[in-house]
């Protein structure tokens, strides 16, 4: 019989680890094909908007207390048609 060798916390970073190691080499070629030396710029320009996507949603968190907190926020700022969307 196997035994278990593996924690949460690993499994939960491989798996993350496969998800993003999976995006950048999926958007590479696209990246490179379209900036040509800058795709450094596009990377870094990624990484700045997902650390603010982030933040605010971490600051927002706390508040949302129910399950349609999301659409709540979304139908409140922008509509019901944007956030049935």
């Amino acid at each position: 019989m196997l035994k278990r060798v593996l924690s949460l916390n690993d499994v939960l970073i491989s798996g993350v680890g496969y998800i993003i190691g999976g995006g950048i080499f999926t958007l590479i070629s696209h990246c490179t094909k379209y900036s040509k030396g800058y795709t450094w710029l596009a990377f870094l320009i990624t990484g700045i908007i997902i650390y603010l996507t982030s933040t605010s949603y971490d600051y927002i968190s706390p508040s949302l207390t129910h399950a349609e907190a999301e659409y709540d926020i979304i139908e409140k700022e922008f509509g019901k048609h944007t956030a049935t969307f």
